[in-house]
């Protein structure tokens, strides 16, 4: 039996959330972030994450809520579309909106020491930010 897919938006903008439901009623929209979600919400498959640097939470606060709230296999997308160039361009003029970066590989190969996530791609151009990890089963399974 297949489960029906599930949708869940959680953003802090209540003006995106409701441009969301507006387009997409089956759509679930809390307001919010992963840290701060409900423990009752049910296991997420995929997480995307646009606008790491403006989250109010560390890095591996965030990766821990992930591996809480994910199911084993389960995909995070940690993603900017305008890359790090653009970013300290925003960080300087939103100093109080920004308060985060971009972590480089090295950066984010060692916080993911710490919790069951494998790193499956990276790319970090100028213009560009992309990191796919991957919820294990637990650190042996990080292979």
């Amino acid at each position: 039996m297949i489960t029906p897919c599930v949708l869940l938006v959680m953003h802090y903008s209540l003006p995106e959330l409701a441009y969301i439901k507006e387009k997409h009623d089956n759509v679930k929209c809390r307001q919010g972030d992963i840290v701060g979600m409900l423990s009752s919400s049910p296991p997420l498959d995929v997480v995307f994450i646009n606008g790491l640097p403006t989250l109010n939470h560390s890095l591996p606060r965030i990766l821990q809520a992930i591996v809480r709230r994910c199911v084993p296999g389960a995909r995070l997308i940690i993603s900017d579309t305008q890359g790090r160039d653009q970013l300290s361009v925003h960080k300087k003029d939103n100093s109080d909106v920004i308060t985060g970066d971009l972590p480089d590989r090295m950066e984010l190969e060692k916080v993911l020491r710490r919790y069951p996530l494998q790193l499956i791609s990276y790319s970090d151009e100028g213009d560009f930010y992309l990191a796919v990890l991957k919820v294990c089963e637990d650190e042996n399974s990080k292979a």
